[in-house]
């Protein structure tokens, strides 16, 4: 049994709670009971324990924003969002941080301000759209708050810590959601399972295979590899081409072991997409590559 009287138990519990919110009740309790036994195992149980409570609610609404996106970031009462509410928590938890401007941060709130400026001045144009548009900018900041998250060399080592669980249970979330589609009880998607907000995880899950060992040993980069498939269906040029490119700089720029790596994973991620793509193809009654090409024409790309 798990003592919920110790600090650190009780909020690794409560870290992996959010999945109930937003995933299918049986996925959940994989994944709850999945990332406990990682959490325990890689013992960085203590490491959540000492997070201070803010920084706590950042990585807790990090971890789960990248997982669930969409589902878990439209939970609430709209038009009042999980994410305007933690923007305004943590605006309030660092306000004193925020308030002091640091130099190489200075800039970046006179961009804000300028984009904020150059909005306001289309109102009597565009009325609520531009009004609409200029508020946005709100959005921009996170790039402090997370400036000051990761002030600590500690925060670095927690993300690693929490990007591996994040292989993991993303990669259990596919496997379910594939047998489903392959069952035919579920569909596929071919903006991806979970992509339509951010595009941030493709990117994060493709170069995790391609990170140091130090950082991700080599189950988590075999756990993400079979991800490829899943992040692939996405397909959207602008997003394949940003990845293709940041791996071909990895391997231009790596020593020999990183381009023996990429070689390898490559290849590999290539056989497993093409042999879900074919399979794929076969179940269904439409033409998928022929989608594919459509979706990936140059004039196609934001």
């Amino acid at each position: 049994m798990i003592n919920l009287n110790r600090p650190h138990n009780l909020m690794a519990v409560v870290f992996l709670l959010p999945f109930f919110l937003y995933e299918d009740l049986i996925l959940a309790a994989m994944i709850f009971v999945a990332g406990m036994v990682i959490i325990w195992l890689e013992q960085f149980r203590e490491r959540l324990s000492t997070l201070q409570p803010r920084e706590y609610l950042f990585f807790l609404f990090m971890f789960h924003m990248l997982f669930g996106e969409r589902n878990f970031a439209y939970l609430g009462l709209e038009p009042i969002f999980i994410t305007e509410v933690m923007i305004a928590c943590l605006a309030f938890l660092y306000r004193r941080e925020l308030l002091q401007v640091h130099r190489n941060l200075l800039i970046y709130y006179i961009l804000v301000a300028f984009g904020l400026l150059w909005g306001l001045a289309y109102v009597y144009d565009y009325r609520i759209d531009a009004l609409r548009d200029s508020l946005m900018l709100v959005y921009a900041i996170w790039v402090p708050i997370i400036y000051h998250v990761f002030a600590r060399r500690k925060s670095y080592d927690l993300f690693f810590d929490l990007l591996k669980l994040f292989i993991v249970l993303k990669a259990i979330a596919y496997l379910y959601e594939g047998a489903m589609i392959l069952m035919g009880l579920q569909r596929i998607v071919f903006e991806g399972f979970r992509f339509n907000v951010g595009y941030v995880v493709p990117s994060l899950v493709v170069l995790t295979i391609f990170l140091p060992f130090r950082h991700i040993g080599l189950p988590y980069k075999i756990l993400a590899l079979m991800m490829i498939p899943a992040v692939f269906t996405l397909f959207h040029r602008s997003i394949f081409l940003g990845l293709f490119l940041a791996i071909l700089i990895l391997f231009i720029a790596g020593r020999v072991p990183v381009k023996k790596m990429v070689l390898a994973y490559g290849t590999a991620s290539i056989v497993l997409l093409g042999s879900f793509l074919v399979y794929y193809n076969e179940l269904v009654d439409v033409d998928l590559f022929l989608i594919l090409e459509e979706k990936t024409r140059t004039d196609e790309g934001n």
